[in-house]
C-alpha cells in the first residue's frame, strides 16, 4: 500500500515547498495530500482560467520532479463557514469547481471536502442543512464525473452535525448514488466522537472509502497526532484496512508538533513515514 503526507506537513517551519517535498520523497513516502487549493483568498482562485491552468501545471511539475504523486487533493475550506448565506454559497460553489479542476491537473482522481455547515457547529435545523448538501454535492459530483475526479465527504468532529459520524456520512453518499461521490474516512474526527475508526472503515466498506486522513488524538480534542501518540487502536485499523481489501493510499494528516525545529523537522518525517509504513503492512 502507499503511503502519503499533506503537502503542508512543515508550515509552522519557514522551510520552502521545494525542500518539503525532497524531505517528503527522501523519507519514503510515495504521494501528497495537497493542500494548495483550500485556501480561497489567496492569488491561485483570483488567476484567469488560462493563468490558473499554467499555475496549477507548474506546481505538478515540482511535485513530479520531486519523484511524487498527488493521490488526493484537501478542497476549499474556511472556518467559520458561511454557507448559510445563498451568495456566500454560490461563490464557495464556483470555488470547488475551480478545485476541481485543479485536481484534474494535479492528475488527482480524489478532492476532500467537508459538508456545508450553513449553522456552524450544530445543525440547528437539520433538514435544511440536508437539502443543501444534497443540492451542493450534487452538482459537484457532476462537475467531478466531466473532470474524472472523485469527491470525498469527509466525516466532521462537530458532534451536533448531521454529517458528523461514518455512517451518515456513509448513508448520504449512497443517496447521492454517484460513482463521483464517495468518503474520505478521517480517523481523528471519528476518535473524537468515540467512534472506533476501524469499525468506521468495516461499516464503510472498499466500495465507498476512496480516501483517508490518518491521525490520532486524545478522543477529546482534534489534535492531528503521530498514529500510535493519542487512544485509537492502529493495529485493528491497519488489520481493517486489508480485511476489506482497501486500495487507495495511506494518508497521513499530520504535522510537525511546536517543540521541534527546523534542525529536527526530517527525522520527525521520516518516524511518521515509518509509521505509515507500518500501518500500510510494508514493513
Amino acid at each position: 500500500m502507499q503511503i502519503g503526507i499533506v503537502s503542508n506537513v512543515f508550515h509552522r517551519l519557514n522551510i520552502p515547498l521545494s525542500q518539503t517535498l525532497k524531505y517528503i520523497r527522501q523519507c519514503g513516502f510515495d504521494a501528497i495530500d495537497d493542500q494548495s487549493l483550500i485556501n480561497v483568498t489567496a492569488n491561485l482562485y483570483q488567476l484567469s482560467d488560462a493563468e490558473f491552468e499554467k499555475a496549477v501545471s507548474a506546481h505538478r511539475k515540482r511535485v513530479s520532479d520531486a519523484g511524487l504523486s498527488v493521490a488526493q487533493v484537501h478542497g476549499p475550506w474556511r472556518f467559520p463557514p458561511q454557507d448559510g448565506d445563498p451568495l456566500a454559497r454560490a461563490e464557495w460553489l464556483r470555488f470547488c469547481k475551480r478545485a476541481i479542476r485543479g485536481c484534474a491537473l494535479l492528475g488527482s482522481p480524489y478532492m476532500i471536502l467537508h459538508p456545508l455547515m450553513p449553522y456552524g457547529e450544530v445543525d440547528e435545523n437539520p433538514d435544511v442543512v440536508r437539502q443543501l448538501n444534497l443540492d451542493f454535492l450534487g452538482e459537484l459530483s457532476v462537475c467531478g464525473k466531466q473532470h474524472g475526479v472523485v469527491v470525498c465527504l469527509e466525516n466532521m468532529p462537530f458532534g451536533g452535525q448531521l454529517l458528523a459520524r461514518p455512517a451518515p456520512t456513509l448513508n448520504f453518499v449512497k443517496e447521492i448514488n454517484s460513482p463521483y461521490l464517495r468518503v474520505c474516512l478521517d480517523t481523528g474526527h471519528s476518535a473524537v466522537l468515540g467512534i472506533s475508526p476501524a469499525d468506521a472503515v468495516r461499516l464503510i466498506g472498499k466500495e465507498y472509502l476512496a480516501t483517508l486522513h490518518v491521525h490520532d488524538n486524545d478522543g477529546e480534542r482534534d489534535c492531528h497526532w503521530c498514529p500510535g501518540e493519542g487512544v485509537i487502536d492502529w493495529s485493528d485499523f491497519s488489520a481493517t484496512l486489508h480485511e476489506i481489501g482497501f486500495k487507495g493510499v495511506l494518508s497521513l494528516e499530520c504535522s510537525i508538533p511546536k517543540e521541534v525545529d527546523a534542525s529536527g523537522a526530517e527525522e520527525k518525517l521520516a518516524h511518521f513515514a515509518a509509521v505509515a509504513n507500518r500501518l500500510a503492512g510494508n514493513t
